[in-house]
């Protein structure tokens, strides 16, 4: 599910390799892992540390190289 309506947001919106991409609500990885896959400069946000500690486990097990400083975990404080 997840895999095909990225497909189907990035046909639509016409997004293309040279964008840049911002994920807020990054959580586990659902979505995140389908776009670095395809190659997509993505930085994501999560609220929870849990979830993004899940989110490298599952890269990892994804086989993917994630830039650690490229994803964010940040207390909701931040955003007021």
């Amino acid at each position: 599910y997840a895999k095909n309506l990225v497909k189907h947001i990035w046909d639509f919106g016409q997004i293309n390799l040279n964008h840049k991409i911002l994920e807020v609500g990054s959580g586990e990885g659902r979505f995140s892992l389908h776009i670095l896959e395809t190659g997509y400069d993505l930085t994501g946000v999560d609220l929870s540390q849990r979830l993004m500690k899940r989110f490298f486990k599952n890269a990892e097990r994804s086989g993917l190289q994630i830039e650690q400083n490229k994803f964010f975990c940040m207390p909701i404080e931040n955003f007021l």
